[in-house]
């Protein structure tokens, strides 16, 4: 039995943890062969992709791949709670890593507060909600860009979660397209993820060695690229980054940082906007210092835009975000795992049922079946009453 540090969630606290302990935790569910267990997946840029099946604190099973590499994500089943989550596999996590994550307040806004992390080896499951819509990068995809207003305002509310973050010593890190979350509806509601990688923010004044480079090619800044220690400016860089994405509708380039980083498109260069960018993107020293003075430039920088329309005001562009949630692998159902005592023919009778009405089921050659349908059901009780009536019959002349 391998075991590992486990942190659940408490209904009652202030925060999204209870607290760490010592619970059974077997990072792999054995595998097809005798004696062996499943293979994990390769790592890719610090994260792992899960063998579907593997089960963590004997609590969270790995369900189906929600999103591949650079940072995959898979759909998680909570066999406590019994719900649905979303996890992500870290290789070579700290060892601090959930009590780092424990700081985070539970009702975090636009924070995907983790509900629970198993960490075995230095490998870590950490596990959050899963929140129907769809990552910013599937809404990037066609590469088409998101209009200013709507733009501005998921800015905004990444700058939201990064405060909460800032606010108890963490720097996020890996901030990319790939872990802003996109609410479905009919407006930008976005929920901020990827907190494996949080890290304890420097000391200020501290000594500023050379790390491990940590962070997403094309949206860290120059000094998180060299291996400086975490600090929350580094994160306002990649809100700069991630912005100029939106404006433009083109990732970022992996290769910006060698040529000095992420530059202000051109449309918007001595706009409010372009301005707001390049405090954003300039140098660590000269940066824009925190998340609030970020938020509260750019509130300064939407009243701007508004008073430039007139009395009628600003208007954003529809954002409608729909829900590009995979259905579940045909084994598992809204209620978790389907029996394995149920054959793979009444899983399809349970997830196709019959047409209503009188209409015969056909077999797969496309013949009509000997019973189906509610004319196939009577039959067959017709055929058992004669049989018994005839049955009844023959014994009666026996006696006799």
């Amino acid at each position: 039995m391998l075991w590992g540090r486990a942190v659940v969630a408490h209904p009652s606290g202030a925060h999204g943890w209870a607290g760490t302990g010592r619970v059974p935790c077997p990072a792999l569910r054995p595998g097809p062969e005798p004696g062996g267990h499943a293979a994990r997946g390769g790592p890719v840029g610090g994260m792992l992709v899960g063998t579907m099946g593997d089960v963590f604190a004997e609590r969270y099973e790995l369900v189906d791949a929600l999103a591949g590499p650079p940072t995959p994500l898979n759909r998680v089943w909570d066999a406590r709670d019994r719900v649905y989550r979303v996890g992500r596999l870290i290789e070579d996590a700290p060892e601090d890593l959930a009590e780092l994550l424990g700081r985070i307040p539970r009702t975090g806004a636009h924070l995907t507060v983790p509900v629970g992390c198993c960490t075995d080896h230095g490998t870590a499951l950490v596990v959050g909600p899963l929140v129907p819509g769809q990552l910013l990068a599937d809404r990037m995809a066609d590469h088409e860009p998101i209009d200013v207003d709507n733009a501005l305002e998921i800015t905004d509310q990444v700058l939201a979660a990064l405060g909460v973050l800032h606010g108890v010593g963490l720097v996020h890190r890996a901030l990319s397209d790939r872990v802003v979350v996109l609410r479905a509806g009919r407006r930008p509601h976005v929920l901020l993820g990827g907190l494996g990688g949080v890290a304890e923010a420097a000391a200020p004044g501290s000594a500023r060695g050379v790390g491990p480079v940590v962070g997403v090619p094309g949206y860290m800044s120059l000094e998180a690229f060299s291996g400086a220690a975490p600090e929350p400016v580094q994160d306002l860089y990649s809100v700069g980054a991630l912005l100029v994405q939106m404006l433009t509708g083109r990732r970022p380039s992996a290769g910006a940082v060698a040529r000095g980083g992420a530059e202000v498109p051109a449309r918007h260069r001595g706009t409010p906007v372009g301005d707001f960018l390049s405090h954003l993107l300039a140098t660590a020293a000269s940066r824009t210092p925190s998340a609030s003075a970020a938020r509260a430039e750019l509130a300064a920088v939407r009243a701007a835009l508004n008073a430039q329309e007139g009395p009628a005001g600003r208007f954003a562009a529809p954002f409608v975000v729909e829900d590009l949630t995979p259905d579940l692998p045909p084994d598992w159902g809204v209620g978790g795992p389907l029996p394995a005592r149920v054959s793979e023919h009444m899983v399809r009778v349970i997830r196709d049922p019959e047409p209503a009405g009188d209409v015969p089921a056909v077999t797969s050659s496309g013949e009509p079946a000997v019973v189906g349908g509610r004319r196939g059901r009577r039959a067959l009780l017709v055929v058992l009453a004669c049989a018994l009536v005839a049955a009844v019959v023959v014994g009666a002349r026996l006696l006799l």
